[in-house]
């Protein structure tokens, strides 16, 4: 249940976050139809491949697998959070502090959340 939570949460923002991309890019309805099938179709997609390895490894190969495939994930979050998002969203002053704190709040939600789960 609470992978499901997860991913439901992360899907969520990811879904929202890549509509409003599409808007300010001025993406045609066409290419925007395509595109989000593609990036619906990701997560079925990984999940399935993410069983199959599951179920075909076991010992310490699984346990190699699964840190290598989370190690990248984290680092492809922190990458992206670090050097594409958080540049942008601090460019504007106006409310720099306000960022600030919204962004230690989350990272501390997210950090209480990866203890608890």
């Amino acid at each position: 249940m609470m992978i499901l939570l997860a991913i439901l949460a992360h899907k969520g923002f990811a879904a929202f976050s890549l509509g409003v991309s599409f808007v300010r890019g001025g993406v045609s309805a066409q290419a925007y139809r395509r595109l989000l099938l593609f990036f619906a179709c990701t997560t079925p997609f990984g999940l399935l491949l993410g069983t199959i390895a599951s179920s075909a490894l076991s010992g310490t190969t699984a346990l190699w697998f699964e840190a290598v495939f989370d190690s990248l994930a984290a680092g492809t979050f922190i990458y992206v959070a670090t050097m594409d998002l958080m540049h942008d969203v601090f460019e504007e002053v106006s409310i720099r502090a306000r960022k600030y704190v919204a962004a230690v709040v989350g990272f501390g939600l997210m950090s209480l959340l990866a203890i608890w789960a």
